[in-house]
This record gives structure tokens, C-alpha cells and sequence, in this order.
């Protein structure tokens, strides 16, 4: 586990290290707090397309029956 971690922060910096890090949805729509602070701060954008990535690429290991 502490090997996924590692990899999860190196790849989280490479991305962030991007000039033109992007979040997973329009900063030109943003309208929260929260929307506007990820969408001006590199490091956040990166996280925030990494954890869409995640989400939309999970699949259950258990399912009910």
C-alpha cells in the first residue's frame, strides 16, 4: 500500500507540474468556493483530474447479488 501511495504523490507532482493543468470539469463555469480554488491552483486541478480518472475508471470488486 505504501508503494501506491508513493506513486500516487510522484504522478499527482508530475501532473501538477504541467503549465496547463486542467480539473475535470469547466473552471469558466465555476461558480463555488471550492470549484474556483481548484481551478486556480495547479497542484488541485491535478488532484481533482486524477480523482476523476479513479472514479470513472472504478469498478466493484464485489458486486450483490
Amino acid at each position: 500500500m505504501l508503494k501506491f501511495k508513493h506513486a500516487f504523490v510522484v504522478l499527482l507532482f508530475g501532473l501538477a507540474a504541467q503549465a496547463e493543468a486542467q480539473p475535470s470539469f469547466d473552471c469558466a463555469k465555476a461558480v463555488t468556493p471550492d470549484e474556483k480554488t481548484i481551478c486556480n491552483n495547479v497542484y488541485l486541478s491535478a488532484a481533482d483530474t486524477l480523482i476523476s480518472e479513479a472514479y470513472r475508471n472504478y469498478t466493484p470488486e464485489f458486486q450483490q447479488s
